[in-house]
């Protein structure tokens, strides 16, 4: 569970810093969603900042580092990302596979009582 919590932060660190460096304001919400599903897992990160410009081509801003992280995170882990604006702010989605084997994918063991 180590390697999931590092890559949380990992993905979360550019947005606290560029609050920081930005001085946005000072209750910006940041939200975090961990969904099972049966044979996957998907991670929802949401944010109430400015969203993404009209004109925003992510290939145009793939050596963003939160780009960066998202792509090399879905690529080491056989996944998909989606991102889209919302009326105030963003939200990227991230599909991963579950997996049995250590160090591939998300090592979940979850009651099907818990599962979405």
């Amino acid at each position: 569970m180590n390697g999931l919590k590092d890559r949380m932060m990992s993905i979360l660190k550019p947005a606290t810093d560029i609050c920081e460096a930005t001085k946005c304001q000072i209750y910006s919400l940041l939200e975090v969603f961990l969904i099972h599903h049966e044979e996957t897992v998907t991670l929802k990160i949401r944010d109430d900042g400015k969203g993404l410009p009209d004109n925003f081509e992510e290939s145009d801003n793939k050596s963003s580092l939160g780009m960066e992280l998202i792509q090399t995170l879905t690529k080491q882990l056989n996944g998909t990302y989606s991102y889209r604006s919302l009326e105030s702010g963003v939200e990227f989605e991230l599909v991963f596979n579950k997996s049995d084997r250590k160090g591939v994918g998300f090592n979940f063991k979850v009651s099907p009582d818990v599962q979405s």
